[in-house]
């Protein structure tokens, strides 16, 4: 379902872009793990994954401005 919806998203919006919504896929599997079966993480795991996510979108909102 996610590479069909790519290719529609590569077409209109252009490679580049899709591929970031494609690398953004990791933030909802993540957070799906966490809220939707349950997942328990320690303080310092959470912070970990939270940090993470953040360079994710920082790192894709400035590929999105440079291109």
């Amino acid at each position: 379902m996610g590479n069909f919806a790519y290719v529609f998203v590569g077409k209109a919006l252009g490679v580049v872009t899709a591929s970031i919504f494609g690398q953004m896929n990791v933030i909802i599997s993540t957070f799906g793990g966490i809220l939707l079966l349950h997942e328990t993480k320690t303080k310092r795991e959470m912070i970990y994954t939270v940090v993470g996510i953040i360079l994710i979108v920082i790192g894709s909102i400035l590929t999105v401005i440079a291109n």
